[in-house]
């Protein structure tokens, strides 16, 4: 829904029987697969783009790196004894004490047209009862250039101008994950600004700053028209349902 602003090559397996399409992600054995991973700097300007390379700054050495600590801080900031039960179960949960990331799993439909309509597999973060709070959802944003990014020196004192610019280099991500919050219908997008404790190590990593926003007043910062985001959906649903 919101592919226009990739750089990045990424595809999806779609299998057809009768008249349902059923939309996965590739199995790809031994390899982490390219949507299990976070792009970083996807739509920087050319100098400030990973390298293409297999150091520690390299495009996919930082995409793996992202998911890596956007899974520990969901980890962390998680509270084993306030869980909320959901109507159903985990489907990734294959024994009742299992060892994994916890989140919570909804299963929308949305009608796109007459005979048209898509499920979707939604998921959420947190959940806290404060009617302020609500449901909410946190993302990582990388510091991996520190002479080019500055949040040691700026963040503190320029938090709006950085979370800009971040914006700008991960046009992609961020319209992508407003678009999953609006779909999945929580109330707050939280962001967490995370360094390295070592410039060249991306062994260990530190928080030095968060931002929140409503994904509704978001969008419109972003200018993502959500009307369109659909309208490439069903055209991709359509054109695939008229094929043999």
């Amino acid at each position: 829904m919101c592919s226009s602003r990739a750089v990045y090559s990424w595809d999806v397996c779609i299998k057809k029987f009768q008249n349902m399409l059923f939309i996965d992600k590739r199995d790809e054995e031994g390899a982490q697969n390219m949507l299990d991973m976070q792009t970083v700097s996807e739509t920087a300007l050319p100098d400030f783009t990973p390298l293409d390379d297999d150091s520690v700054n390299g495009t996919r050495q930082l995409m793996k790196e992202a998911a890596k600590v956007h899974k520990q801080i969901l980890q962390a900031a998680q509270d084993p004894k306030k869980f909320t039960k959901l109507d159903r179960d985990d489907p990734h949960e294959e024994a009742e004490d299992q060892k994994m990331l916890r989140l919570g799993y909804k299963y929308k439909l949305f009608k796109l047209d007459d005979g048209l309509v898509v499920c979707m597999r939604c998921q959420t973060h947190f959940h806290n009862d404060t009617a302020m709070e609500g449901l909410s959802n946190l993302f990582v944003l990388l510091e991996w250039n520190q002479k080019h990014q500055g949040w040691t020196k700026d963040l503190d004192a320029q938090t709006d101008v950085k979370f800009n610019k971040t914006i700008v280099e991960n046009a992609c991500n961020f319209n992508k994950w407003t678009m999953q919050c609006i779909l999945d219908g929580v109330d707050k997008m939280r962001f967490a600004f995370v360094q390295r404790v070592d410039p060249e190590s991306s062994r260990s990593h530190k928080v030095v700053g968060f931002n929140s926003l409503k994904p509704e007043s978001f969008a419109a910062k972003l200018n993502l028209n959500i009307q369109n985001c659909w309208a490439v959906l069903k055209d991709v649903l359509v054109t695939i349902l008229a094929q043999e």
